[in-house]
């Protein structure tokens, strides 16, 4: 696995108000929801060549992190592209998973992407695990806290935040959808990248397979 600098993309997620899940089945649809992460980040692995659709960093409390272009060599060339489908992929899982508990509001999440330095490396001491660390790891979760900051009442749709750097990056056909916030008109500053004047958000509107009761007809 490689030790030098490099750039890549980082998508952090974290699902809406996880703590106020109460069901029976919410240990069930955590671990059915992660797997499924799990599953998307890994497709395409190839162990020779180090190429996979995403690296799992690690998952933090009811969210996670994962890397695109780096360690693992992007799929098709654009780690920005990739980022975005997985971060829309992310979020339909959330909602199929969601399905098995019936609540009453929608269960969401939040994804950050942030393009900038990564570096791996193998601890001194301890178990040898590779880590990840670098500048577009702690944007990605600034970027997605940004949902709180910009966001707070709309809780009823997934939604996905990304730099500046990582819409510039995206083809025009991974640009659809995005709508543009002036940072500097709102007052608004990103934690850790002050500098940055806009940020782009897109509400994902995921599809599931829940069908509408049947209406009885009228006696």
């Amino acid at each position: 696995m490689p030790t030098v600098p490099s750039h890549g993309c980082v998508l952090a997620f974290d699902i809406v108000g996880s703590s106020k899940i109460k069901h029976i089945k919410a240990k069930e649809f955590f671990r059915n929801f992660f797997a499924r992460c799990n599953e998307i980040m890994s497709e395409g692995y190839d162990g020779r060549t180090l190429k996979a659709r995403a690296y799992r960093i690690k998952e933090i409390g009811d969210g996670g992190l994962c890397s695109i272009g780096y360690p693992f060599a992007s799929l098709t060339g654009n780690p920005a592209n990739e980022a975005v489908d997985i971060g829309k992929r992310i979020a339909q899982a959330l909602a199929e998973e969601a399905e098995m508990l019936h609540s009453p509001t929608p269960i969401t999440c939040g994804i950050g992407i942030a393009l900038d330095t990564l570096i791996g490396f193998y601890p001194e001491s301890g178990t040898k695990e590779y880590d990840i660390y670098g500048q577009a790891l702690i944007l990605a979760t600034r970027y997605e806290a940004m949902r709180k900051t910009l966001f707070e009442d709309e809780k009823s749709q997934s939604i996905l935040i990304i730099q500046e750097q990582v819409y510039l990056s995206l083809d025009p056909s991974h640009r659809e959808g995005f709508l543009p916030v002036d940072l500097v008109e709102k007052g608004v500053v990103v934690r850790d990248d002050p500098a940055a004047r806009k940020l782009y958000y897109q509400f994902i509107r995921a599809e599931t397979e829940r069908k509408e009761a049947p209406q009885l007809a009228a006696v």
